[in-house]
C-alpha cells in the first residue's frame, strides 16, 4: 500500500470526493471510516505466518499514516493520549506487511511479522518471557477461564480444555505443514 492511498476524512459528513456507503461496502477502495467511530478505530494485529490474533490495539488516521510511512506498527493510547508503535520501549516490534479493512471499513487488520519475543506487555510467570500473544486467556467451562502460557498450551486440559500451541518462527504445524510458505513483500523495510 502506498502512503497515496491513504483517506483519512476529518469530517463525518460525506464530501463529494467520499466514496458513497455501497462503495465502501462492495467496492475495492481502501477507505477507512475515521469519523463513524469518532476518530479511533479497532486494529486487530496478527501474524502473518500463523495466522495467530496477537492483540488489539486503536488506530487514528495519524496512526496510520505512520504506519504506513515506517511499516512498524503504530497506534494510539487511549490511557496515555499519544502515538506508539509497538516495541518502542520492549523492543517486541511489528513489521506490517499489509493492511486490510472490514466491510465498513470501520475496522483494521494488520498483518505483521513480529521482531520479538511477544506481543503483550505481560510475562509469562515460568519463563520470564513477553507473551507471545495477549490472548493467553479463554473461557473453556461456564465457571472456569483457561490460561494459557507461553508455549500456547492450556493449564486446563485435563479439565476439558483444547491443547493449543503457537506457531513460532521456524516451527511448523503439523496441520500447515502441506501449505507453502507466506511471502510477503513488507510496506517498508525499517532499518533498525
Amino acid at each position: 500500500m502506498k502512503e497515496d492511498q491513504l483517506k483519512s476524512p476529518q469530517a463525518s459528513r460525506p464530501t463529494p470526493s467520499d466514496p458513497k456507503p455501497s462503495d465502501l461496502e462492495e467496492g475495492r477502495e481502501f477507505h477507512p471510516d475515521f469519523p463513524k467511530r469518532g476518530g479511533l478505530l479497532p486494529c486487530i494485529v496478527q501474524d502473518a505466518g500463523s495466522r495467530e490474533v496477537l492483540m488489539l490495539g486503536y488506530v487514528t488516521p495519524e496512526a496510520l499514516e505512520k504506519t504506513i510511512s515506517t511499516g512498524l506498527a503504530t497506534f494510539y493510547s487511549t490511557s496515555r493520549k499519544k502515538l506508539w508503535t509497538k516495541g518502542e520501549e520492549s523492543g517486541n516490534i511489528m513489521k506490517v506487511g499489509e493492511i486490510r479493512t472490514d466491510c465498513d471499513q470501520d475496522a483494521l487488520i494488520y498483518l505483521v511479522e513480529p521482531d520479538g519475543d511477544g506481543a503483550c506487555h505481560t510475562r509469562d510467570p515460568q519463563s520470564g518471557k513477553h507473551r507471545y500473544s495477549c490472548f493467553y486467556r479463554r473461557l473453556s467451562d461456564a465457571d472456569n477461564t483457561d490460561n494459557i502460557d507461553n508455549t500456547g498450551r492450556s493449564d486446563n486440559t485435563e479439565k476439558g480444555g483444547m491443547e493449543t500451541r503457537d506457531l513460532r518462527p521456524g516451527e511448523n504445524r503439523k496441520s500447515l505443514e502441506d501449505r507453502p510458505a507466506v511471502k510477503l513483500e513488507f510496506i517498508r523495510r525499517p532499518s533498525r
